[in-house]
């Protein structure tokens, strides 16, 4: 959720973020903070991507359920209470050009200016 030391000039293409939001702690508000740190080292052009998996709104069969509280509850994984509306709404206040869609319980995002 900090800042990176590397010069915030470096203009990176593309950054993924691949089974990484929901790893992180807090609210998919609290998270802004890690995307608004990586987007000072986007190019101008660059894009951010990833995927992350949804918490209970995603209705996730037993098993899954089962999986997502006990990662939860170790501290692996802060995911519960993330929703599509959510990181959509997240990922449009960083970005003008925001593509969010949901492939089962996994949001699938790439996000621009």
């Amino acid at each position: 959720m900090q800042p990176s030391s590397e010069p915030a000039d470096t203009g990176y293409d593309s950054i993924s973020l691949f089974h990484v939001l929901h790893c992180l702690p807090g609210t998919m508000d609290d998270k802004e903070t890690a995307i608004a740190n990586l987007k000072r080292y986007l190019s101008k052009t660059g894009v951010l991507y990833g995927v992350t998996i949804l918490g209970d709104e995603a209705g996730h069969n037993p098993i899954g359920r089962r999986l997502l509280k006990v990662y939860n509850d170790k501290g692996i994984m802060h995911n519960l209470g993330d929703t599509l509306d959510d990181l959509q709404r997240m990922l449009r206040r960083q970005f003008q050009n925001v593509e969010v869609r949901r492939h089962n319980k996994v949001a699938l995002f790439v996000v621009r200016d």
